[in-house]
């Protein structure tokens, strides 16, 4: 009892770091109920967290889950009361992710891991951008426990769903998401799929571009049912990070300000506060110049159609898996595309016109620099009436337009309308209208007139489908700018198609109109012009009573006392005479009038009038930073990402040559091996000639021995290892009396009894007892049988040379048999 009211006195610094898991839960939850109850992010509470980084990753990695707990929420609660950006960067550099990951993320507790992604949720928001979590979390998609990785998968999905790719970018998920397809644990998969979905929420086709061809026929199956569930499904941003929220409280506020600053500062912090998606961006450039086939140049010189359709096969293959491009130069490829628009077979032409509907998706703006190249030649060529070369020129015209704007190809089609084929005059007019339809800036003046300079005459033409196309194109026009703006150009148009035109501006559809822009523009301006007249009005009011009362006094009396207002009031009726009205208009009429709208009214507006022109020219500067900013933003990141491919291939060519080296290495280890089993082999080959050359001696000295007994006898020899230590002695021995051929020296190396004739003992292993007691017996037998009987030597020899016949073709027949056993592999 005395140890535990010691740990409640203890202050919470300490208790967190104690021994004891109950005293550092009772800590951790002494930190919550500080972090709740302060004042503000400045309290002296949070500076426990703040100043010790490496605190914060300590307690969340607690070795007691129920106290580990209590540490999440610590944490979860510094982050909403008291975290900031500096504090959540500082915590994420020191390593606070990976702990999260390893530790809170692995955890059996729901609570544990619910906590661990709230964390995670918070330096997100905190620090305005989810990549570098992200970053730091991939790495353990590839860990060996199942439920770690699936659980990281949850939190990466956590992070797109609450924030949106536009903060947290999914780009370096992407490459992953096909081994955690593949992965052999279900609850994986699935959270991939989840993953994978969400993605595609916001990269639509981008993401399959990317991701299907590395994936198997039945996973792409099955993905693409779970993306046509969501087809349409426009995803939001659920949780804005601190920045956002700031610039949403400033929209706010300035929607509460007044009419004239409320107008003014619309253009600049009327903007959402997430910025739009564009899906282009987490797509990596592909190098395709270098994948074109090498003869494409001839082969498009070639006469022969199918030469050319054939390179423009290849072409095509290229490009089309090809959905972000790399920055370089492609004037050669655009050139062969607009020759081949003139080409007499049209399927040359449709793959042409896909090919530039590849690079203008590929390039967005930076097909700018080519499109006057092939604009003109591709309106032209709408002449052909079969659906499929029409339809992939509008497409590849249509792509065009999208990373460009009016201006940019509105001389080409207005040539177009005036061409002398009728079906050209149809897809241009066609074109132009998809082109305001499209369009999210409303048409200059300028435009305006040439387009209905020549859209008129087409009301007029001969052919209806030509008239019928102008009309709409006319009433799109019309829907953009107002029927005010087109009258003057449509007062010679009869009733009839005067009809059909407002019939067409009724159904027209477009992005954006004149008449929406213009009062916002005339709203700053309305308020001032009534300010200015009340003001001047008011400023007016002195000078007219001045010349009317020379009296100061009477005037201030006539405001005190009621009698003499009369007097004051017939003061002006007398002016009212004739002749009054002489006098007074010459003089004070003419001089009020004039100050009136001259003089201090254009004063004012030339005021306003310098502050708007000073303000503009700063908004000016600031965009213009920004967008270098932008820009240089924009180009460090391509060389971060080119640094990180570079390093990904370098550390994909490292692995390669270490499994290179380690396949190497077996393989040498391998053909050791198999070198020293060749090299028994040889010497058990060695070991049994001279077993049978041991024989033959001995048959030599016993020509009445049982040769089949002696052959059985080294047979049932285990064979001595040649390379042993007694085998090498006994062989070089062997060798150095191998020339002399007389059979005693034979004899004596026969070692029958343990010894030789030079005193060597062999191992004992070699010749057991039982075998050395028959040699012995085969011996003596012989000398004694050479002392008591009389036979003929003459006789002996014969046998002895018909047994030796007999052995050698036996070891002929065993040489043949080693034979086959070495060549079989």
């Amino acid at each position: 009892m005395a140890d535990e009211e010691d740990y409640t006195n203890l202050p919470v610094e300490e208790k967190i770091v104690h021994k004891v898991w109950k005293v550092r839960q009772d800590g951790y939850t002494a930190l919550n109920d500080q972090f709740t109850k302060s004042r503000g992010p400045d309290d002296s509470c949070f500076s426990i967290f703040s100043q010790k980084p490496e605190l914060v990753k300590q307690i969340v990695t607690d070795s007691n889950v129920v106290a580990q707990e209590a540490a999440l929420q610590a944490v979860c609660l510094f982050f909403e009361f008291g975290g900031n950006g500096n504090n959540a960067a500082k915590l994420r550099n020191a390593g606070l992710i990976t702990s999260l990951c390893e530790k809170g993320l692995s955890s059996n507790r729901a609570g544990t891991k619910a906590k661990a992604v709230d964390a995670l949720l918070w330096i997100v928001e905190l620090t305005n951008s989810g990549d570098a979590v992200i970053e730091q979390i991939v790495p353990f998609f590839d860990n060996r426990l199942p439920k770690l990785v699936a659980a990281s998968v949850n939190a990466v999905y956590s992070i797109i769903e609450q924030f949106g790719c536009q903060v947290a970018s999914p780009k370096p998920v992407i490459p992953k998401l096909a081994k955690l397809f593949s992965h052999a644990d279900k609850n994986v998969r699935a959270q991939a799929t989840t993953l994978t979905v969400e993605i595609y929420k916001w990269m639509g086709q981008g993401l399959t571009l990317v991701l299907m061809d590395s994936l198997r026929p039945v996973q792409q199956k099955d993905l693409q049912a779970d993306f046509e569930k969501v087809v349409g499904d426009k995803p939001t941003q659920k949780r804005l990070t601190k920045k956002q929220q700031e610039e949403l409280a400033q929209q706010s506020k300035n929607e509460n300000e007044d009419v004239d600053m409320d107008a003014e500062n619309t253009p600049e912090n009327g903007a959402a506060p997430a910025e739009e998606f564009d899906p282009f961006l987490m797509l990596e450039p592909v190098e395709v110049l270098l994948k074109l086939p090498l003869n494409l140049h001839s082969s498009m010189a070639s006469a022969k159609w199918k030469d050319r359709k054939e390179a423009l096969d290849e072409v095509h293959a290229v490009l089309s898996k090809a959905p972000k491009l790399a920055n370089d130069d492609y004037t050669d490829l655009v050139r062969i595309f607009a020759k081949c628009m003139k080409d007499a077979n049209i399927q040359v032409v449709q793959l042409a016109a896909n090919g530039i509907e590849f690079l203008s998706k590929g390039l967005k703006e930076g097909f700018h620099k080519y499109q006057h190249l092939v604009v003109g030649p591709m309106i032209d060529r709408n002449k052909e009436r079969k659906p499929a070369v029409t339809e992939a020129l509008g497409n590849a015209l249509d792509s065009i337009y999208q990373s460009s704007s009016l201006g940019d190809v509105l001389d080409e089609t207005l040539n177009g309308m005036k061409h002398r084929t009728p079906q050209v005059k149809i897809s241009a007019t066609d074109y132009l209208r998809r082109c305001l339809a499209n369009a999210t800036v409303p048409p200059k003046r300028s435009q305006i007139d040439a387009i209905m300079e020549v859209g008129v005459k087409l009301l007029s033409e001969s052919q209806e489908t030509i008239r019928q196309a102008a009309t709409d194109m006319i009433g799109t026009l019309m829907k953009i700018t107002g029927e005010r703006e087109l009258q003057g150009f449509l007062e010679k148009v009869d009733e009839n198609r005067l009809a059909k035109v407002k019939a067409a501006h009724d159904k027209a559809e477009v992005k954006t109109t004149a008449s929406a822009a213009l009062p916002q523009r005339k709203q700053p301006q309305q308020p001032s012009r009534l300010a200015t007249s009340s003001t001047s009005k008011i400023s007016l009011v002195p000078p007219l009573r001045k010349p009317t009362s020379s009296q100061a006094i009477p005037s201030k009396r006539g405001a005190t006392s009621p009698a003499k207002k009369p007097e004051t009031t017939k003061l002006p009726s007398s002016v009212r005479s004739l002749t009054g009205r002489l006098l007074v208009s010459s003089s004070t009429r003419p001089t009020p009038s004039a100050p009136e709208p001259v003089q201090k009214g254009p004063s004012i507006d030339a005021e306003q009038l310098r502050e708007l022109g000073s303000l503009r020219k700063e908004k000016q500067e600031l965009l213009a930073h920004t967008k270098r900013l932008v820009e240089s933003q924009s180009q460090w990141e391509r060389e971060r990402e080119q640094c990180y491919e570079q390093m990904r291939q370098l550390q994909a060519q490292l692995e390669t040559l270490q499994d290179d080296n380690a396949a190497k290495r077996q393989e040498v280890i391998d053909k050791d091996a198999e070198i020293l089993h060749h090299k028994n082999e040889a010497g058990n080959a060695k070991l049994k000639i001279l077993s049978m050359e041991q024989v033959i001696a001995m048959l030599k000295l016993n020509p009445t021995g049982n040769p089949d007994s002696l052959i059985e006898e080294r047979r049932s020899d285990p064979p001595q290892p040649l390379f042993s230590p007694t085998r090498t002695v006994e062989l070089q021995g062997e060798e150095s009396r191998g020339t002399n051929n007389e059979l005693s020296s034979r004899v004596d190396r026969l070692s029958i009894d343990g010894h030789n004739a030079s005193g060597f003992q062999e191992p004992k292993q070699n010749y057991p007892s039982p075998k050395k007691a028959e040699l012995t017996r085969h011996t003596s037998s012989y000398s004694t049988s050479s002392s008591k009987e009389n036979v003929s030597e003459e006789d002996n020899w014969k046998k002895a040379a018909e047994v030796t016949a007999q052995l050698k073709a036996r070891i002929e027949k065993m040489k043949q048999r080693n034979r086959l056993s070495l060549n079989r592999p």
